[in-house]
């Protein structure tokens, strides 16, 4: 079987393992083996030593505007134009407020895909990068799992 997954560009199955923080009350899936580090900034990187991209979340305390304004916030953040607005989808999980966008950012050639879920003051923002090519042979599947697997504690 292995030769068919060269030929046609398909992966092996990825097993994901669970990484949880609990300073910050959040957890999330990853791929088993892949590297995790913070910064000095408090910034977590999940990443593989196989390819360019990764799993990337910081946490943000303190925020006083309403969630109105969440959109433009996201915007600057992603480094995208206003006419991207409408492409920030929304909601609400569990009691906490959400926005998705996904986009490829061209100048890296990498496939981008965000989540920020606010619960009071608190913001967490968990993006995803993976290589354009590898998104579009199955790790797009994989990259949703992910985030949907990003979870906030009760507390």
């Amino acid at each position: 079987m292995g030769i068919w997954n060269s030929i046609f560009g398909q992966k092996a199955p990825v097993t994901l393992s669970t990484y949880e923080n609990k300073e910050a009350n959040y957890s999330i899936q990853y791929p088993e083996g892949w590297k995790i580090e913070t910064d000095e900034a408090g910034v977590l990187s999940i990443t593989s030593d196989k390819f360019k991209g990764g799993i990337f979340i910081s946490v943000r305390e303190g925020l006083t505007f309403p969630d109105q304004h969440m959109e433009d916030l996201i915007l600057q953040i992603e480094h995208l134009p206003a006419e991207w607005k409408p492409r920030i989808l929304h909601g609400v999980e569990k009691g906490i407020r959400s926005w998705y966008i996904s986009y490829t950012a061209s100048d890296h050639n990498l496939t981008c895909m965000s989540i920020y879920k606010r619960k009071g003051d608190r913001l967490w923002f968990v993006s995803t990068e993976t290589e354009t090519g590898l998104w579009k042979n199955g790790w797009n599947d994989i990259i949703k799992k992910i985030l949907t697997s990003f979870e906030i504690a009760s507390a």
